[in-house]
């Protein structure tokens, strides 16, 4: 599974969020998939709020389990935060980007496990954090095939003296 690292600004992401429950293992994929998809679907309901202020035609979504608090926001890059709605800045950093082409939400919550998986065992990087970036344009726009990105914080790893 191949990956390309790409250095990003701070992204703010504004929309709506959920608590999750993030499995210790595999088993527990759908159960969190499916408040995933429940989340996909309200965003539709507000989706006209926040559309406006995109800063580009594509929908997001944050894995954000760094509180201790794991939590789901769907929404949209914003330059600015927008009443009534929840936002998160995605810190700048390095980010492992991998994509595939997905049939449903639990295929990308198992490419979401493996991709922290290659990253883990990468020679070069480390992951550094405990928040991804989803890019999830066609769970929102309701294609039957989602090409699906998702954003691994990373660090190089330093080679020993």
């Amino acid at each position: 599974m191949s990956f390309k690292v790409t250095e990003s600004p701070e992204i703010l992401i504004v929309g709506a969020s959920t608590p999750i429950t993030v499995p210790s293992n595999p088993s527990g994929f759908p159960d969190m998939s499916n408040k995933k998809l429940e989340q996909l679907a309200d965003f539709k309901n507000i989706k006209a709020l926040v559309v406006n202020d995109a800063l580009d035609n594509h929908f997001y979504a944050v894995n954000n389990a760094s509180s201790g608090k794991p939590s789901y926001l769907v929404g949209v890059k914003s330059n600015r935060a927008i009443p009534n709605q929840e936002s998160f800045l995605l810190p700048a950093g390095h980010y492992a980007i991998f994509t595939k082409t997905v049939k449903n939400r639990l295929e990308a919550d198992e490419f979401i496990g493996a991709s922290y998986g290659e990253v883990y065992q990468s020679e070069e990087f480390q992951i550094n954090g405990a928040i991804n970036l989803e890019v999830v344009d066609g769970f929102i726009q309701e294609s039957p095939v989602v090409e699906f990105s998702v954003w691994i914080p990373v660090l190089a790893k330093t080679v020993p003296l």
